[in-house]
Parts: C-alpha cells; sequence; structure tokens
C-alpha cells in the first residue's frame, strides 16, 4: 500500500483527495474536489517587457472578454447579491430545471420545493448558529463536519471565530491528524511554517486554509491536539475504506472519540472544538460514528454537517448549494423534508438529518466570512479571494474570473507594491491554476516583474514556464519567440545569471529537441543556438543542441555549420550510445559529400565501440558494410557481412530490436544478390522476410492491430520457420509468443501443436 493509500484510509469515506494545481490525485470517495492553495498577490507588467511585444494587463482581462476600465465598474455575482441582509430569502423555493434534473432519482420536484421551504424559513446566519451552540455550556465537544477541499468555507468560518470559541470557554482544537504527528501541531503552534508545509505533504486534504484555521487556533491560546488513529490499515480493510462502516473507519471513530474524552476527562472544565470530515460526526447510523462514541460516553456534542459545491454525480447538495444567494445553517430537528433528504442519489441511506444542523457553504462562503470578518478592502481576505480566484480559473469560469482577478490583484499591489516579489508569485498561482493562453499571460506578468526586480533566479522560472505553456498549448512558434527573447536577457547579464539560467532551463533544456523535426525557421534554429550559449554559461552538456543544429544545417545544405556541430556532438557526447549515433550521422553526413574514407573511419570506430552482444553491432556492421560497397571494397564488405552473420546465427539478435535485424539482413540480401551470389541471397532474404513478420506479429509497437491481423503474420512466418530462415534463439521465441498468442484467442489445437515444435 503507497503512503497516499494509507492516508486515503486514515483520512476515512468523507475524504475526497484533492486536486493540486500540477497534480490530480484520484480519490476513492464519494466527492471530487479541488485543492488549490496558495497566499495572495498579484501584479503590474513591466514597460520593458511591452517593448518586446508582451501583453499588457488590459490585454490580459481582454483575453478574458472584459475591459480593464470596465471591469472596475463590475461587481462579482457575489458583491450584488444582498446575501448579508438578515430577513431575504436564502434562495428562491421554486426548483430549478438543474436541481429537477439531478435530483430526479431521490426526489420530486415538490419534495425539492419544500426543502428549499424549510432552508428559507429555519435558515439562519452560520456564524451564529454556531456561536449559540457553543454558549450552551452542556456541549462539551463543537463538531464541525467538512467535506475536505479548498476553497472551504466552514475552515474559514472556524477561523474567523477562534477568539469567540476561546471567550466560551473552548480550549482545544482536536483534528484529524494521526496522534503519531502530535508533535507536527506542536511545532506549528510554535510558529514554524515548515511544520504546516509537511502536514499538506503527508495528509493530501488539508490546504492552506486548513492551516490557517489551526494557527489562528494556536494563536488565540487553544490547545491542537492530533487525534486519529496512527494504526496502519491492512490491504483488506483499504479495500472497503470507502464505505461508512469499514472496519478502519469503526477503528479510526473509536479511537478518536477515546483521545477526545481522555481530554475531557483530565479536566472538567475542558472544552473542544471538533473539526473533522463529516461522517466522523454523523448520529443514528448504522456505524458508530466518533460522535456518537462521546455521546455513549456521556459527553454531549452539537455536530454541523457542511455541503458545499464540488463536483460529483451521487452527491445532491451541491446542487442546492448553488443556488444559494449566501450560506445558511438549518437546525436539522426542526425540519420535516429536509432531515429526510438523502445525501447521495445511490443506494447509501445518510440522510442531511444526521447532524445537528446541516451547513450549506456556496463556493464564494470562506471569502464571505472573511469579509464579514476583516472588512472587504482588507488584505487579510487576500488568501481566500486568491482561493475562489483559482477555483474559478479552475474550471474555466472566465465569466466569473476576470472581476476576481481584478479585485485580488489590485488588493495585492496596495498591500505589497505594485512590483513586488509576492505579486508576481501570485501571477504564477494563478498561472498553474489555468491552461494555454490565460496560463501564458499570467506567467508573462510574473515574468515581467522580475525583470523589473532583477530578480534572476525567479525570472528564468517564470519565463520558463511562459515558454512551456505555449509550447504544450501547441504554439511552438510563440514558445520560441519568448524562448529567444528571455535567453537573450539572460545570456546578457553580466553577473550572478548561472542560477536564473538553471531555472530557465528547467522548462526548456528539451526544447531544441522538440523543434528538431519542425520546420527550419531561423527562429527555431536561434533557440538551439541560444540553448549553445546557455547552457555554455553553466557548463552544461550540448551534446543534443549541436547534433541538432548539425541535422537542421545539414538538411539547410549548409555543410560549413553542419560539420561544426557534428564535432562539437563528438566533443560533448558523455556516453557510448551518444558517441555512436553521432557517428551514425556524421558517417551519413560525410558519405553524402562523398568523403567515404572519412566516414569509413567513422563507421570502424563505431563497430569498435560496441560487442557482439550490444544493441547496435548490427547497425554498425550495415553501415560500415554500406561504406565499403560505396568504395567498391566489395570483398571487405563481404567480410563484415559474413562476420556479423556468424554472430546473428548464434542468436545474439534476440537482444536487438527487430528494425536493426531487418536491416541488417535486408542489406547483407542484397548485397549478395548484387555480387552474384543469387541462392544465397535467397536464404537470407527469407530469413529478413522472417524476422520482418515475427517483429509485427509480436512487436508492442503493433499492438493496435487486431489480434487477427498478428496472428496472420505470424501464421505467415511458420513455413519460413520451416525452412529454416531463423536462428536457434529467434526461432524458439517466436513459437513460445505464438503458442500464447493463440491460447489468448483460445485456439488451443492449434496452440498445442506451435508448442510441440518447441521440443
Amino acid at each position: 500500500m503507497t503512503l497516499e493509500q494509507e492516508n486515503e484510509v486514515l483520512r476515512g469515506s468523507d475524504s475526497p483527495k484533492p486536486q493540486t494545481d500540477r497534480l490530480n490525485l484520484e480519490s476513492l470517495e464519494l466527492m471530487k474536489s479541488e485543492r488549490l492553495n496558495g497566499s495572495a498577490g498579484s501584479a503590474q507588467r513591466d514597460q520593458s517587457l511591452l517593448g518586446l511585444g508582451f501583453p499588457s494587463g488590459e490585454t490580459l482581462l481582454a483575453s478574458f472578454g472584459l475591459e480593464g476600465s470596465a471591469t472596475k465598474q463590475k461587481d462579482t455575482k457575489d458583491q450584488k447579491d444582498g446575501g448579508d441582509k438578515k430577513g431575504t430569502p436564502f434562495q428562491s423555493e421554486k426548483a430549478t430545471a438543474v436541481e429537477i434534473e439531478f435530483l430526479k432519482k431521490v426526489a420530486s420536484p415538490e419534495q425539492i420545493e419544500k426543502v428549499k421551504g424549510e432552508i428559507n424559513r429555519l435558515g439562519k446566519d452560520p456564524h451564529e448558529a454556531v456561536l449559540d451552540a457553543t454558549k450552551d455550556k452542556k456541549n462539551r465537544v463543537i463538531g464541525l463536519g467538512e467535506w475536505h477541499s479548498t476553497p472551504n468555507g466552514l475552515r474559514t468560518l472556524a477561523q474567523t471565530m477562534m477568539g469567540d470559541f476561546k471567550k466560551e470557554g473552548i480550549t482545544h482544537l482536536a483534528v484529524e491528524v494521526q496522534d503519531k504527528d502530535q508533535n507536527m501541531l506542536d511545532r506549528l503552534a510554535k510558529g514554524e511554517k515548515a511544520a504546516g508545509e509537511e502536514l499538506k505533504k503527508i495528509y493530501g486534504n488539508l490546504g492552506e486554509d486548513w492551516v490557517r484555521m489551526i494557527s489562528e487556533a494556536a494563536a488565540k491560546g487553544i490547545k491542537l491536539v492530533a487525534v486519529d488513529s496512527s494504526t496502519k490499515p491492512t490491504m483488506e480493510e483499504f479495500a472497503r475504506a470507502s464505505t461508512r462502516n469499514s472496519d478502519s473507519m469503526q477503528k479510526r471513530d473509536s479511537r478518536m472519540s477515546e483521545n477526545i474524552a481522555g481530554i475531557l476527562k483530565s479536566d472538567e472544565k475542558a472544552r473542544v472544538l471538533f473539526v473533522v470530515g463529516s461522517a466522523h460526526l454523523e448520529k443514528g447510523t448504522e456505524h458508530k460514528s466518533a460522535a456518537t462514541h462521546l455521546q455513549d460516553k456521556g459527553y454531549a456534542i452539537a455536530t454541523f454537517g457542511a455541503h458545499m459545491e464540488g463536483e460529483s454525480e451521487n452527491i445532491t447538495t451541491p446542487t442546492l448549494v448553488k443556488s444559494l444567494s449566501r450560506s445558511v445553517a438549518i437546525e436539522t430537528g426542526k425540519t420535516e423534508e429536509l432531515k429526510r433528504f438523502p445525501l447521495f442519489t445511490g443506494k447509501d441511506s445518510t440522510t442531511l438529518g444526521r447532524h445537528d444542523f446541516a451547513l450549506f457553504l456556496p463556493q464564494n462562503s470562506a471569502l464571505k466570512f472573511s469579509e464579514q470578518a476583516h472588512g472587504k478592502d482588507s488584505p487579510k481576505i487576500l488568501p481566500e479571494l486568491e482561493e475562489l480566484t483559482k477555483a474559478k480559473l479552475g474550471a474555466r469560469n472566465m465569466a466569473d474570473s476576470a472581476p476576481l482577478i481584478e479585485r485580488t490583484t489590485d488588493l495585492a499591489k496596495k498591500k505589497f507594491g505594485e512590483q513586488s516579489r509576492e505579486v508576481a508569485e501570485l501571477y504564477e498561482r494563478f498561472g498553474h491554476a489555468s491552461k494555454g493562453d490565460q496560463a501564458a499571460n499570467f506567467y508573462l506578468e510574473s515574468m515581467a516583474i522580475r525583470e523589473k526586480l532583477d530578480d534572476r533566479n525567479a525570472y528564468g522560472r517564470a519565463a520558463g514556464l511562459v515558454v512551456r505553456v505555449n509550447e504544450e498549448s501547441g504554439n511552438s512558434k510563440e514558445a520560441a519567440k519568448y524562448f529567444n527573447q528571455a535567453a537573450e536577457h539572460l545570456t546578457n547579464q553580466k553577473n550572478n545569471s548561472a542560477e536564473g539560467i538553471k531555472s530557465f532551463l528547467i522548462y526548456t533544456s528539451n526544447f531544441g529537441n522538440i523543434l528538431r523535426t519542425s520546420d527550419d525557421t531561423a527562429e527555431y534554429t536561434k533557440v538551439l543556438e541560444n540553448l549553445l550559449a546557455l547552457k555554455g554559461k553553466i557548463g552544461a552538456s550540448t551534446f543534443d543542441e549541436h547534433r541538432s543544429l548539425a541535422d537542421i544545417y545539414n538538411r539547410q545544405k549548409q555543410p560549413k555549420e553542419a560539420e561544426k556541430h557534428y564535432l562539437g556532438a563528438l566533443e560533448s557526447a558523455s556516453s557510448d550510445t551518444n558517441l555512436f549515433r553521432v557517428r551514425r550521422d556524421f558517417g551519413n553526413f560525410l558519405e553524402t559529400r562523398g568523403l567515404l574514407d572519412e566516414a569509413e573511419k567513422h563507421r570502424r570506430a563505431n563497430l569498435d565501440l560496441f560487442g557482439k552482444d550490444k544493441q547496435d553491432f548490427f547497425s554498425a556492421n550495415t553501415d560500415l558494410a554500406r561504406n565499403l560497397e560505396k568504395q567498391k571494397k566489395d570483398n571487405q564488405a563481404e567480410e563484415i557481412y559474413r562476420s556479423a552473420m556468424k554472430s546473428w546465427e548464434k542468436g545474439v539478435t534476440i537482444d536487438n530490436p527487430g528494425e536493426v535485424n531487418i536491416e541488417f539482413l535486408t542489406s547483407y540480401a542484397a548485397f549478395l544478390k548484387r555480387t552474384g551470389k543469387n541462392d544465397e541471397a535467397a536464404q537470407i532474404d527469407e530469413k529478413a522476410q522472417f524476422s520482418q513478420l515475427m517483429y509485427e506479429g509480436l512487436s508492442p509497437r503493433f499492438r493496435r492491430e487486431s489480434t487477427e491481423s498478428r496472428e496472420k503474420k505470424l501464421q505467415q512466418a511458420m513455413p519460413l520457420w520451416e525452412r529454416g530462415a531463423s536462428n536457434e534463439a529467434q526461432g524458439r521465441l517466436y513459437l513460445q509468443e505464438y503458442a500464447k498468442l493463440l491460447e489468448f484467442i483460445e485456439k488451443h489445437n492449434e496452440a498445442r501443436r506451435v508448442t510441440a515444435k518447441l521440443k
């Protein structure tokens, strides 16, 4: 079991894995969410890059279909909905077409409208509902149940309420972290940021907002406690871990309740805020959740189950949440329809009444809670504002993204300054959350600021990202243009440019090879020349660039330049394989210019490079024999062919790729035919035909062909094999693999006949 799988089990069935900026982790859970981490910042483009033809900030906004000046006058839907006005409905009670279609498996339109009516009639502000439950001193535990994803309104709600929790007597914050990792929480409580990063790596569902939440608790004097089980689940338990009543879940719920009960027993004044996956707080279920265990132990616990927007085919609540104008808490005991409403569209019987309160939190709820706590213009809301922006970018929601981007960047500029590292970093994070032209524009913004700040290392990284995203989008010409502009800027720096070059090459060092087979434009050639210059400044290998340039100049019929780079590739080759390849290329180049004797030297050097059991042995023999033929040295050519043929007959080809064997045999047969040895040529030609049929029937390269087609080719090879058109090792491989194929397609009698030939 991998560490990620173990963590998944320890998180529980309520814990969908996140999708990070760069890595998508599949979840075993019932919901998929996107974790988009990072702190805030934004940037303004530097004028020097405008001179190079880079888009301005106005152009960036226009790429989202908005003009800069107009955008500033636009409020987001979140700002216009009047959601913080008391007494206004939380949503329309009329069931929408989307709600009806999505929820038709579990509810009629009438039932949906009754649920929506109860939300409007009984709903209250989440902050007020949680605070009221906390003020009720009989509740020794306040349980906040979340879906593990970012943006996460529940985490921000808890963060903004830590002062209230402390005031009302909360002494401990219990979290869904293995108790063996308590030391990380202790370190985080002391202000060690590295501990938060370690926790996020170990527990992939804990985002930056989770770290902010528990850090705020520690800052308010609330003790952080890891209460989850440290026991690793077995493979059998892992296979069942996605069910709420699995052995793993029951053990974890029992252990969490024991750890919390220990806190309460040790101090009669202790009260615990328990932030955990929602499933661990369900009441009245067939499995005993942590909340039920605590109740059985005599401790009162008020539970809140969060329902958030997400992308899942079998969760009912995101559809209802999307229609809300603002966040809402509903006491399920006072409802009739909502408490019976199923959480899943499948067979799971879990309902919304399993928690004392249902919290419906729209995607913008984290930002709203932060705004309520700090004000809409406070820099303190930047983390939540950025997370919402990245979520919209990740969903390719450009209409909502554009005003959020402008708002985030404007606020960041006020806090950090228009030309600041924090602002540049924000643009890069926006780029990570985007794709295509939008991502490229964000990276260009960062690149411009890095240049202005003379931040060479970060400039190289941002420039490399610009090149890579354009190349990945198929915009090779744009990628080449930006590559050359950035490369010349980096190579022209007089001091301390090595780190910037290294950062740039992390994303672009293979770009020249990608362009090798592209149109031979001056732009692409310039890329390779710039790569040579960059690598030369830091002492990196230039073999690939020399070889690629040699090929390009050869095709452009510039022999002097081509020869210069062939020699450069020979000098910089760091392995026998690279040396062999460039000698072949250079030999071909020399032969086309009629320099056969010079080419022969490189052919013989390649032959000496490899022993008879090496992969390229037959290619080296073929190259040299062909060269000797061109020089009309037939006796020497025949000697080379016959020597190699003896190795082939001993079975050396079994370790060589099919094309190498076929090329060698075909060339040898053609030589024999040209020199009048027709009978021998026919025998070698049959061996080439057999190798071709065998290769196409068995090689992974031909797996896309139908089984019938591959069987036919192997069948056609049989009479050739019977006439001896193979060496012993090749023949045995052929029969073994042919028999396997026949068994696979259930031609058992034929398979037995083929297998019998092995004896």
